[in-house]
């Protein structure tokens, strides 16, 4: 999720002036991947309802895989010369995506949470399940700061 987060906003900051892009022309591969991202509330809160958090947390996660993948198919980062505009899209989804499963993931990682959040400038009183329901993207036009790491990178240490 971090490298996901990292890797996205810094193609944002990069090439986007700073600035999420708006969500523009869609392809079937963008609507699937935002209909997963507003449909995984729900699918968490049926888990939570059982008190099942891991099956909770592996709903989160594959939706991570899922926009990995996602972005490792679409390549924005080939698109920058190539066609900006879809590049832009991508990056638009994706950050909407992100926007989704941190606010999701704040019950679990609270602090990590709120650092994202911050990044991407939503709003403090915007950080809650209710936006979730609204239509459209939750973060166009949003200026981002510079983006920093989350998670610590822990290396393995063979001595």
């Amino acid at each position: 999720f971090g490298n996901l987060v990292q890797r996205v906003l810094s193609m944002v900051y990069k090439n986007c002036d700073a600035t999420i892009p708006d969500i523009l022309s869609l392809t079937e591969d963008d609507e699937k991947i935002l209909h997963e991202s507003k449909e995984l509330i729900e699918k968490v809160r049926k888990t939570i309802d059982k008190q099942s958090f891991s099956t909770a947390l592996e709903e989160i996660w594959t939706l991570v895989r899922k926009a990995n993948v996602y972005t490792d198919r679409q390549e924005p980062w080939v698109l920058k010369n190539k066609n900006s505009k879809r590049m832009e899209t991508i990056l638009g989804v994706l950050s909407d995506v992100i926007c989704r499963l941190t606010i999701i993931l704040q019950p679990f990682i609270p602090d990590s949470s709120e650092k994202i959040l911050d990044q991407i400038a939503l709003e403090k009183n915007n950080r809650n399940f209710d936006i979730l329901k609204k239509e459209g993207s939750l973060v166009h036009g949003k200026k981002i700061c510079k983006p920093e790491p989350i998670f610590i990178r822990l290396e393995n240490r063979s001595n």
